[in-house]
């Protein structure tokens, strides 16, 4: 008797060790591995050097102070 629950006791903390250092490491190194699958197949589109790059048009200063005319005028009823 004293065997068995040495034996569970045993499983118990193999499977905590497990989860507590060994699941994230492989799960990291999974991760890692798509993640290098990813840019090889999307020609390395993110920088090197771990920066996010965010390119936005300019608009034309022409356009930027002229009101918009094109709007149209929603009328509402009031309901009671």
């Amino acid at each position: 008797m004293l065997n068995f629950i040495l034996i569970i006791i045993g499983i118990y903390l193999f499977f905590r060790i497990m989860a507590r250092w060994v699941a994230p490491w492989l799960l990291k190194r999974y991760v890692n591995r798509m993640q290098k699958q990813y840019d090889q197949q999307n020609g390395n589109v993110r920088s090197k050097d771990g920066k996010t790059t965010i390119h936005i048009p300019r608009k034309d200063k022409a356009k930027k102070g002229r009101p918009n005319y094109d709007a149209e005028d929603v009328s509402y009823e009031e309901i009671e």
